[in-house]
C-alpha cells in the first residue's frame, strides 16, 4: 500500500475518532458527519464530503490521486480535524483564549513600567545636563572675574 492510501486511511480513522468525539453517531464518516452537521459551518462540511468522497474512490476503487488532489486533501483534512478538536473541547479553546487576553495585559503592564522606567530614566540625564550646565557656568562667571 502506497504512502498516500496509507495517510488517507489514517485521516479517515482521525476523522471519524473526532466525529465521534463531538458527539457524532453512526456507523462511518458520512453517517457521524451527517449527525453533527448542525454543528458544522458550510465550508467544514464541503471539505469533509469533499475528503470522504476521496477516501471512498481511493479505498473502494482503486484510485490513484494526483499529487494536487493528495495535498488537497491533507490541507483540507488537517483544517477540518483542527475545527472538530476546538468543538470537542471548547473548554480548553477558551482557556487559550483566557490566557491570550492576560498575556496580552502582562504586555501592557511591562511596556507601561519600561515607559515609566524610561521617562524616570531621561529625568535624571535631563537634570544631570541641566545642574552640569549651572556648575560650568558658575564656573567660568567666578573664573571670567
Amino acid at each position: 500500500m502506497s504512502k498516500r492510501i496509507m495517510n488517507v486511511r489514517n485521516y479517515s480513522v482521525d476523522l471519524e475518532n473526532a466525529l465521534a468525539a463531538c458527539q457524532a453517531t453512526g456507523a462511518g464518516i458520512k453517517e457521524k458527519y451527517l449527525s453533527i452537521q448542525d454543528k458544522l459551518p458550510q465550508n467544514i462540511q464541503q471539505k469533509i464530503q469533499h475528503c470522504n468522497h476521496l477516501r471512498n474512490r481511493i479505498m473502494h476503487d482503486k484510485y490513484n490521486p494526483t499529487l494536487d488532489e493528495y495535498q488537497q486533501y491533507e490541507k483540507d483534512m488537517r483544517e477540518v480535524l483542527h475545527f472538530l478538536h476546538k468543538l470537542a473541547n471548547p473548554k480548553k479553546q477558551n482557556d487559550d483564549e483566557a490566557m491570550m487576553i492576560l498575556g496580552l495585559i502582562l504586555l501592557v503592564s511591562i511596556g507601561f513600567l519600561i515607559y515609566k522606567f524610561w521617562v524616570q530614566i531621561l529625568t535624571f540625564i535631563v537634570g544631570i545636563i541641566i545642574i552640569g550646565a549651572i556648575i560650568y557656568g558658575v564656573y567660568r562667571f567666578l573664573n571670567d572675574r
